[in-house]
């Protein structure tokens, strides 16, 4: 159960990548290849679950996730799945076309993180939020945020990516926003059950794969 004063982490946004099945799916209709470079270059065999993640809950630790590519060229090999200006990944379905979601601000709503995908990659969203309750400003959790990440990064990886973020404090008086924060929770689990029902049985993608 949830303990009194806990926080917990309400994500506003889903990545934009081929980890997702309605975004792989999208992809394919207009004609690209979703593969990772393991299976694009024979490797590994072909599995639709393989890449399969709920990106914010699960930590990819392979580091070979699924991207996009033309059906006769080895490019683009996008990572994500919308962008701006990419003009050879739009032809495969690489949009510039948003999702918005609208939340007003309410009174139960404490703290407030934008960042890049460096500070998710191997931060969970509950983490993050996590990381940000148990400092005394903003200035401290963004701090915190980034060198949490830059350990992690150097923990999976010889390299860092770009790590950005901008942490608020909410200050609000208005009543919680019980319906906003229960549409944000279901739109939530239902990806969940999408993802849950392609992930291959019998255990997770690194416990098959070993």
């Amino acid at each position: 159960g949830v303990e009194p004063g806990e926080l917990i982490a309400i994500p506003l946004s889903e990545d934009q990548t081929p980890y997702r099945i309605d975004e792989r799916e999208r992809l394919k209709k207009s004609g690209a290849r979703v593969m990772t470079i393991d299976q694009i270059d024979g490797l590994v065999p072909m599995d639709e679950n393989r890449g399969v993640l709920d990106l914010g809950e699960d930590i990819d630790e392979e580091g070979d996730p699924p991207r996009v590519w033309c059906q006769d060229h080895k490019y683009p090999g996008t990572a994500f799945s919308r962008s701006l200006g990419d003009t050879v990944g739009e032809d495969i379905g690489v949009t510039a076309e948003p999702e918005i979601i609208t939340k007003e601000i309410t009174k139960g709503d404490e703290i407030l993180v934008i960042a890049s995908d460096g500070i998710f990659e191997f931060l969970t969203n509950q983490r993050v939020i996590d990381i940000c309750s148990e400092c005394d400003n903003p200035q401290q959790a963004c701090a915190n945020l980034l060198q949490a990440s830059y350990e992690q990064w150097l923990h999976y990886e010889l390299r860092t990516d770009d790590i950005t973020c901008i942490v608020l404090f909410l200050k609000n008086g208005k009543p919680n926003d019980d319906e906003a924060v229960k549409k944000l929770m279901a739109i939530n689990q239902r990806v969940k059950k999408v993802q849950a029902s392609k992930k291959p049985r019998g255990g997770s993608m690194r416990q098959l794969e070993e």
